[in-house]
């Protein structure tokens, strides 16, 4: 089974996001902008108005404080890889994609594209739907640290389902 994931990065600017085909996992404010099936957002949903339903992939935390009716995992052991056993427990070290990426194959779906994963400012900007480019410079530090660690995370990820039926192509 094949999931499509849609994340935030700038280099989606202009794609025609219905263009990607159903089922779909948005990433955080992804949702806003798709029809999706899945939403994969582990900051606090209250505090950022992420939609609040059945379709909703976040931490148990969240769940807890708030009484909340939606997917809850637990990323409390903050393992360094995906966890693929049959549990509730997910990768929780860096952000929600890979959170989302986790949720995805313990959802059952093997093959996972992902769209919009930079890991870098693309053209100035951070996100597609953002209106002005990153020019502070504090804040171009702590994103392009940000996107090493997520680099890092994504090939030790791929590293680590090279020997399953799993696979991810990011587009």
């Amino acid at each position: 089974m094949e999931l499509n994931i849609v994340a935030t990065g700038a280099s989606l600017k202009g794609f025609d996001l219905s263009q990607i085909p159903k089922p779909i996992m948005a990433i955080n404010y992804a949702f806003k902008y798709v029809d999706y099936d899945y939403l994969a957002a582990f900051d606090n949903p209250v505090k950022y108005k992420f939609p609040i339903d059945e379709r909703l992939h976040t931490n148990y935390e969240w769940i807890n404080r708030y009484k909340l009716k939606c997917n809850g995992w637990s990323r409390k052991h903050r393992r360094e890889g995906i966890v693929l056993q049959d549990n509730r427990e997910i990768f929780g070290r860096s952000g929600s994609l890979f959170c989302g990426i986790n949720v995805a194959f313990k959802l059952g779906y093997k093959q996972l594209v992902v769209y919009g994963a930079d890991m870098a400012l693309t053209d100035g900007y951070c996100h597609f739907y953002d209106d002005e480019k990153v020019t502070d410079r504090h804040l171009i530090i702590h994103y392009n640290k940000s996107f090493e660690r997520h680099k890092n995370t994504r090939d030790y990820i791929l590293r680590q389902i090279q020997r399953t039926d799993k696979s991810i192509v990011f587009k």
